[in-house]
């Protein structure tokens, strides 16, 4: 046998190696194959999820916290003149039927506009809103009556009240102007209210408000 008869028979040779070691190899994979767990197939969608296992924890959704009604008002727990006797006292005033207890109003019940021009023509500002102030010229105590504010301040709309009655004391029977009212007077109207609070909001009060 030739050189070249002797290198065709190692070819066809190597060509049945491979051949055999293909087969062989695929042999093995079918075997493997036939072994594994079926798959059930995937479908899109809901329909696709399932129920979870009993072992599976399942996130709860967070608390759901009702909005404050934005719209709600308030007023006062007491009635005005039982606030008004009770800062006069606070503030060591003898009050005197010569001098009028300021009108009282509420954001709910008039006119924004009106409020308006009342700050205007005391302080030259503009005002969108009604804000709790006690207007010197008209003796108007104007109040915002939403709950949803006072809530907010931890605050309640009798409290303010007092406050905007301690600035009418300081004005009619302590002789304050408007140029007086810096932060002293502010001071002193906020201890008014912050003693009304604590005495007849936070707690029971110790006495009936109203016997006067």
């Amino acid at each position: 046998m030739g050189p070249k008869s002797l290198a065709v028979l190692s070819g066809a040779v190597y060509v049945m190696y491979m051949k055999t070691a293909i087969l062989y190899t695929l042999a093995i994979f079918l075997s493997a194959a036939s072994q594994l767990p079926a798959v059930e197939p995937f479908s899109a969608g809901l329909d696709g999820l399932k129920e979870p296992s009993e072992n599976v924890p399942v996130l709860q959704p967070k608390a759901v916290y009702k909005r404050a009604d934005t719209e709600e008002t308030v007023r006062p727990r007491y009635e005005e003149k039982c606030i008004f006797h009770a800062v006069a006292s606070k503030m060591r005033i003898v009050i005197s039927e010569e001098r009028p207890a300021p009108g009282v109003y509420y954001a709910s019940d008039i006119r924004v506009s009106r409020f308006a021009e009342a700050i205007q023509e005391q302080w030259g500002m503009t005002a969108d809103r009604i804000s709790n102030v006690y207007v010197v010229k008209t003796n108007e105590i104007y109040l915002a009556d939403k709950a949803v504010y006072y809530a907010a301040h931890n605050r309640s709309i009798d409290d303010s009240l007092a406050h905007e009655y301690a600035h009418y004391f300081q004005v009619t029977y302590q002789g304050y102007t408007l140029e007086d009212m810096d932060d002293t007077a502010e001071s002193q109207a906020v201890a008014v209210q912050t003693w009304f609070r604590e005495n007849y909001i936070s707690k029971a009060p110790e006495r009936d408000l109203c016997s006067f």
